[in-house]
C-alpha cells in the first residue's frame, strides 16, 4: 500500500510543491489535493480517465508509464464507444 504525499509549499515559486521530484506515482497512490483528495489515481481512472491523463500531461504528477497507457488507451475506448453510440442514433434519425 503507497502512503500519501503531502502537496509542500512551493518555496521555489514551482505550482508542484515538490511532487515532480518524487518517484512515478502508481495506481495506489492517493491524491493529497483537489477535487479528488483522499482518492487513488487507479479509483480516479475509473471515473475520470481524463482528469488522470491531464495531471500528467500538464506535469502536475508523475506517473508511471504503464498505468498511465492503460489509462490512456481506456479513454480512447470510452470515446469511441461514445462515437458508435452518437452515429447510431444520428442513422436512426435520419
Amino acid at each position: 500500500m503507497e502512503t500519501t504525499i503531502e502537496k509542500p509549499e512551493a518555496a521555489d515559486g514551482t505550482m508542484d510543491g515538490g511532487l515532480l521530484s518524487q518517484p512515478p506515482c502508481s495506481a495506489g497512490f492517493v491524491m493529497p489535493f483537489g477535487k479528488y483528495r483522499g482518492q487513488t489515481l487507479d479509483q480516479i481512472s475509473d471515473n475520470d480517465p481524463g482528469y488522470v491523463v491531464w495531471l500528467a500531461d500538464e506535469n502536475v504528477l508523475k506517473i508511471e508509464r504503464e498505468f498511465l497507457d492503460a489509462v490512456r488507451m481506456d479513454e480512447m475506448e470510452a470515446e469511441s464507444e461514445m462515437r458508435d453510440i452518437i452515429n447510431e442514433h444520428v442513422h436512426d434519425i435520419y
